[in-house]
C-alpha cells in the first residue's frame, strides 16, 4: 500500500531502519518508551584507576554540578590546569568537545569528560594518567 508522497510504507520503514542503525539511534529506550532514544555507555573508566577517576569525578562535579559539563566550563577547567599553550589550544579544546559528545547534546557527561582528557593527552604528547594528574593538580 503506498503512502503519502508515492512512498510505500515498507520501504519508508526500512529507511527509517537503516537510517536507525547507521546512526546508532533507536526508536526505544532500554526502558521501552517509544521515541527516547539512548546510546549505550562507554566506559573509558577502565583506562583511568579507580581511584584518580574519583578525584576526576569530584573534579568534574566541582566544575558543573548539575552532572553536564559545556564547553565554555571545560576551556575554563582546561585554562587553570594550565594544560593549554602551543600543542593544546582553545580551538582543539572546542574540536575535543564537539568530537566527544553525545551527538545532538551540548554537554559532557563525566564519562565523555573523561574521554577528552584522554584526547587531550594524545594532543600533547602526554600519557592519559599524566594529563589527569595534571589536571587534578
Amino acid at each position: 500500500k503506498r503512502g503519502e508522497g508515492g512512498i510505500s510504507r515498507a520501504s519508508s520503514s526500512k529507511n527509517v531502519a537503516g537510517w536507525a542503525d547507521r546512526t546508532g539511534a533507536s526508536s526505544s529506550s532500554a526502558s521501552g518508551k517509544p521515541g527516547t532514544a539512548q546510546a549505550q555507555p562507554q566506559h573509558p573508566s577502565l583506562e583511568v584507576p579507580d581511584e584518580r577517576l574519583d578525584a576526576l569525578r569530584s573534579l568534574f562535579l566541582a566544575f558543573s554540578p548539575t552532572g553536564e559539563m559545556e564547553g565554555k566550563t571545560l576551556q575554563k577547567l582546561v585554562k587553570d590546569a594550565g594544560l593549554l599553550g602551543s600543542t593544546l589550544t582553545t580551538t582543539d579544546v572546542d574540536l575535543v568537545f564537539a568530537k566527544v559528545k553525545q551527538f545532538g547534546s551540548k554537554r559532557l557527561e563525566l564519562d565523555q569528560f573523561v574521554r577528552a582528557l584522554i584526547e587531550f593527552a594524545k594532543k600533547t604528547g602526554k600519557q592519559h594518567l599524566e594529563l589527569c594528574q595534571a589536571v587534578l593538580d
